[in-house]
């Protein structure tokens, strides 16, 4: 539909931010509903990236010229997909303690931020 001018260039990052939006409610509810303090933090982190991703994508699409909205949003999933894969892993192995969630967190945005920002 975009190709024969039915739907807006940026019809699918709309699309995308809904749905992001749509992820952040439901992982805040969901993060709340765990018994472990470690897995309510996990999920309450990974709620958080939902809505910052929807922040930053959203940023993109009213700044259709800014090339660094376009690397945030590249890197955005990239943390994402990380942190899923550690909340997946901190789910059947209990690898992390209360205290070793946030700095592995900060660890992960951090080394990822430095890589898109060097090859960027």
């Amino acid at each position: 539909l975009e190709s024969i001018g039915k739907l807006s260039v940026d019809s699918w990052r709309c699309a995308a931010i809904f749905c992001f939006l749509a992820n952040y409610i439901l992982l805040e509810g969901h993060a709340q509903s765990k018994k472990l303090k470690e897995d309510q933090l996990t999920h309450h982190l990974w709620s958080q990236i939902e809505l910052y991703q929807a922040v930053v994508m959203a940023y993109s699409v009213k700044n259709t010229s800014c090339v660094v909205s376009y690397v945030a949003s590249l890197t955005m999933f990239v943390i994402k997909g990380l942190w899923i894969i550690t909340t997946g892993t901190q789910l059947s192995t209990n690898f992390m303690s209360l205290e070793n969630i946030r700095p592995m967190f900060v660890f992960q945005t951090t080394a990822i931020a430095m890589t898109a920002t060097l090859v960027g």
